[in-house]
C-alpha cells in the first residue's frame, strides 16, 4: 500500500516508572551537555531496507513492537531540583515520522537514497528533557516504503545496542505483517539496570574494584600525553578522518592466530607502537571505552552501558609477540574495571588536582564491538596479496569542528574501519591520515614476520613529536 500524507508510531509498552541514570547514561549524558549545544554529532542512525511486500502497516507495527520492546527508545529525562539528571520511562505515546520519496533510479542493494534522510535527522541536536530521543523517518520509492531511518541521541545506546536495535528491527520488518509472531529477547532494560546498581552487593563490588583500579592507575598519568607537542592548530580545530583499510583485518588475524591473541589486541598494539614512535616514549596512558556487557541480561541490552577505564602500558624492550602480550593483559584489565559511577572518577580528578596534577584524559581508543572476520587470502602469497589490499585503502575527511574535548579519539570498526578524531594542535590534517595508515602498516609488517614492524611509521612519515613531560610512576598497575 503506498504511504500518502502523514505516518505515526502509537506504542504501549507494559509500564512506565522513573530512577536516577545509570552509570553508562551518566557518563554520556555528561560528555553530551559538556559538548552541548553543539553535540549532534554524536548521534546515531540506523538505516534498514524494507523487504518487497512490506506495506506502511507492516513498517508500523515493526517499529511500534520494537520501542515497546526496548525501553530505552521511549525514555525520556529530566533534570530535578538537585541539578541531578533523571531517566522516565514513557508507558504509552505516539512518535512522528517523517516520510520522503527516494530520487535516483532504484536500487534495492543501496541505502544510498536514505542518505539525505538520515543527514536530516541526524543533523539536529536532541533537546533531552524537552523532546523523546529518538526520530524516525521511511524513505519511500512511488509511495512504497523502502527504507527505514532511525536516528537517536547517544543516551539511547551504545555501539552494541545499536547493533541489538538493527538487528530487531531488520527481523521484524522480514516478519511483515506478521511481526508480532517474531521473538524478541530484550535484554536488561534501563531502569532495572539502575535498580542493580543502587542496591545490588555485585554492583558494589565492581563499583569498588574499578575505582580502586582508577585511583591506581591516576598516578601513572600525566597531566596530558602531548605536553610540549603543540603547533599551530588548523581552522576548525579538530579534524575527523576515516581509512577504509582492507590489509588490516587479514593482516590482524595472520598475527592473531599465529601468538594466539585476539584481532582487537593486534590493532591496539598496533595503535600503541604507532602512538609511542610518535611521543618518543615507551610510556603511553590513556582511555579505552569498556562495553561492560558481563554482567547477566546485559549482552543484548539496549541502553548505554559503555564506560572508559584506564589503560598503560610500557612498551620497554619489547618485540611485537611481546607487546601484543602486555597490550592483551592491559586491555583486559582494563575492561573488568569500566564499571563505576562518573562521578567517583570526578572526584578522584579533583584530588589530583588539589595535589597540582590536573590530568585531562584526553586520549581514548574505542573498539567497535563487530565482526572481524577476513578472508584469507591466496596461499603462499601474503606480501603481494596485503600489499594489493593495503594499496586500495581509501581515506576520507568525514567531519570539521571547533568544539571537541579530546586530544585523540580513535575509533576501531569492523571490519577494516578505522577512524580518528584529532585536535589539530597535535596531528596536523595530513598526520591524521599518516597516523591511520602506519596502523595499518604495522599489523601488515608484523603479518610478513618483520622484526620491528613499527618502522611502518617511518615509511608512512609520520614524525616524532617529544613529548616535554614523563609521567609519575610509582607503582605497577594490575
Amino acid at each position: 500500500m503506498p504511504v500518502h500524507g502523514d505516518l505515526s508510531i502509537v506504542f504501549h509498552g507494559h509500564r512506565g516508572g522513573e530512577a536516577q541514570l545509570t552509570w553508562g547514561q551518566r557518563f554520556i549524558w555528561d560528555i553530551i551537555m559538556r559538548l552541548a549545544p553543539r553535540d549532534e554529532h554524536l548521534n546515531l542512525d540506523v538505516v534498514v531496507p524494507v523487504p518487497e511486500g512490506v506495506d506502511v502497516e507492516g513498517v508500523r507495527e515493526a517499529l511500534a513492537r520494537l520501542i515497546e520492546t526496548h525501553e530505552s527508545l521511549r525514555t525520556r529525562y529530566a533534570v530535578a531540583s538537585d541539578g541531578s539528571p533523571r531517566q522516565i520511562l514513557v508507558q504509552s505515546g505516539t512518535l512522528p515520522v517523517e516520510l520522503r520519496e527516494a530520487a535516483g533510479e532504484p536500487d534495492p542493494s543501496s541505502a544510498a537514497p536514505a542518505g539525505p534522510l538520515v543527514r536530516a535527522l541526524t543533523g539536529r541536536r536532541f533537546d533531552l528533557t524537552r523532546e523523546p530521543p529518538v526520530r524516525i523517518g521511511v524513505v519511500t520509492r512511488e509511495g512504497a516504503p523502502a527504507h527505514v531511518v532511525m536516528a537517536m541521541s547517544h543516551m539511547v545506546a551504545d555501539g552494541r545496542g545499536l547493533h541489538v536495535i538493527e538487528r530487531d528491527l531488520t527481523a521484524l520488518l522480514s516478519g511483515g505483517a506478521g511481526s508480532d509472531g517474531v521473538a524478541l529477547s530484550p535484554g536488561r532494560q534501563p531502569l532495572d539496570q539502575a535498580a542493580f546498581e543502587l542496591g545490588d552487593e555485585a554492583a558494589a563490588r565492581i563499583r569498588t574494584r574499578a575505582v580502586d583500579h582508577w585511583r591506581r592507575s591516576l598516578r601513572r598519568f600525566p597531566p596530558s600525553m602531548f605536553l610540549g607537542t603543540a603547533t599551530a592548530s588548523a581552522r576548525p580545530r579538530f579534524w575527523h578522518g576515516h581509512l577504509t583499510a582492507p590489509a588490516l583485518p587479514v593482516a590482524a588475524s595472520i598475527v592473531a592466530a599465529a601468538q594466539r591473541a585476539t584481532v582487537p589486541s593486534v590493532i591496539l598494539t598496533a595503535f600503541c607502537s604507532m602512538l609511542s614512535h610518535r611521543l618518543g616514549s615507551p610510556h603511553l596512558s590513556f582511555v579505552i571505552r569498556t562495553a561492560n556487557r558481563f554482567q547477566p541480561g546485559t549482552a543484548d541490552a539496549v541502553g548505554h552501558l559503555s564506560q572508559k577505564a584506564p589503560f598503560t602500558i610500557d612498551l620497554s624492550g619489547a618485540d611485537f609477540p611481546e607487546r601484543v602480550a602486555r597490550v592483551h593483559r592491559s586491555a583486559v584489565t582494563a575492561y573488568w574495571n569500566g564499571c563505576y559511577p562518573p562521578q567517583e572518577l570526578g572526584d578522584l580528578l579533583a584530588d589530583e588536582a588539589s595535589r597540582g596534577r590536573h590530568l585531562q584524559l584526553d586520549t581514548t581508543l574505542n573498539v567497535v564491538p563487530g565482526d572481524f572476520a577476513a578472508v584469507p587470502g591466496p596461499s603462499g602469497q601474503p606480501a603481494a596479496y596485503l600489499a594489493e589490499l593495503e594499496n586500495s585503502s581509501r581515506y576520507r575527511v568525514l567531519d570539521r569542528r571547533e568544539d571537541e574535548d579530546v586530544a585523540l579519539f580513535v575509533n576501531i570498526e569492523p571490519p577494516d574501519g578505522m577512524s580518528l578524531l584529532a585536535d589539530t594542535r597535535y596531528f596536523a590534517p595530513a598526520e591524521i591520515e599518516a597516523a591511520l595508515r602506519a596502523i595499518q602498516r604495522i599489523v601488515v609488517k608484523a603479518a610478513l614476520g618483520e622484526a620491528d614492524p613499527w618502522t611502518g611509521v617511518d615509511e608512512i612519515g609520520l614524525p616524532v613529536r617529544s613529548a616535554c613531560e614523563e609521567p609519575e610512576r610509582t607503582e605497577a598497575v594490575t
